[in-house]
């Protein structure tokens, strides 16, 4: 191949809740009726491990001295990083997918795909970075796998993507508080959120909530047991571009995406959802205070040390 597509780039509990309980009084015995906010916007979709993590802007300032220190390095061998590195903000909402949050795909006009290049912004929402074409010519001096040795120069170990990494991560504590952080160690906030999730899917009120939105779609005339049902109905990924991994869509799927953002906001869906995976992250951070919590000064390490090799004034 000539080239490859490489994503080297996932103690304060969050203030809010994402429920209420109302208490009802009934005739002859109370019961406990559990409602949950409302969501309106992606401004609603915080999260608690977002405390502890990068926002867009800064995570869009360590991207581009990454860049700039792997550039300064490949200069060493007579070489240049892809000028078509998008280091600008991501700005797909991070937790989106994990409330089922629709808005982000434009259903009326593209369905569940979403528009060109969305489900890139999605993982670069999680992860921090976008995924970026590595030339061949660069291959073997940037990721350190190969040769060895690059137009008569040593490659650094690591390539010159942990020497950036190694840049970025200066002064910054590993998660695990036994030395200094190692390259792509920040990544392990991505663990933490993958096991928030597997949390979140044992929870009974997601079930729930899959059973008031599958009600809600049956009034309609769908027959789905739960948004993801309908998301991955087969007759949507059909001719399929192998090239753009983009498809044509059908008018049914556009009727059916419409019909389910609607049972979403009318059965409370999205605040369900969150409820879920805020209760989830409270209880991995609980369990994991002191990783976190290094995990924190490890992030905003590295951005103060971006604002530095960027030349941008401190904060």
């Amino acid at each position: 191949m000539d080239s490859k597509i490489i994503s080297l780039s996932r103690e304060r509990p969050l203030a809010i809740t994402a429920f209420v309980l109302l208490f009802v009084a009934g005739c002859s015995s109370n019961k406990t009726e559990e409602v949950f906010l409302k969501v309106f916007s992606e401004k609603d979709l915080t999260l608690p491990l977002d405390a502890y993590d990068l926002d867009p802007l800064q995570r869009s300032v360590v991207d581009q001295a990454d860049f700039k220190i792997a550039d300064l390095c490949l200069g060493k061998f007579g070489l240049r990083m892809p000028s078509s590195k998008n280091t600008k903000p991501v700005k797909y909402p991070k937790n989106a997918d994990y409330a089922g949050w629709l808005a982000p795909r434009d259903v009326k006009k593209y369905g569940y795909q979403g528009p060109p290049g969305m489900r890139d912004e999605a993982w670069a929402a999680q992860d921090g970075r976008r995924a970026f074409i590595i030339p061949s010519n660069i291959d073997a001096a940037y990721t350190g796998l190969g040769k060895k040795v690059v137009n008569g120069i040593k490659v650094p170990d690591g390539g010159c993507a942990d020497e950036a990494e190694r840049a970025l991560n200066t002064g910054a504590p590993s998660p695990a508080g036994s030395s200094s952080a190692k390259p792509r160690e920040h990544k392990q906030m991505l663990g933490l959120m993958d096991s928030a999730s597997e949390v979140a899917f044992k929870d009974t009120r997601l079930t729930e909530a899959d059973k008031r939105w599958s009600a809600c779609m049956r009034e309609q005339g769908y027959s789905y047991s739960a948004p993801y049902a309908a998301e991955n109905d087969q007759r949507w990924k059909e001719n399929v571009n192998l090239e753009t991994r983009r498809r044509p869509v059908t008018s049914l799927e556009i009727q059916t995406a419409v019909a389910d953002e609607q049972c979403r906001n009318e059965t409370d869906y999205f605040g369900a959802r969150l409820a879920v995976y805020t209760d989830a992250q409270n209880r991995v951070i609980a369990a994991n205070k002191d990783k976190v919590s290094r995990l924190q000064k490890l992030m905003y390490t590295r951005y103060a040390n971006a604002r530095k090799i960027l030349g941008l004034a401190s904060r």
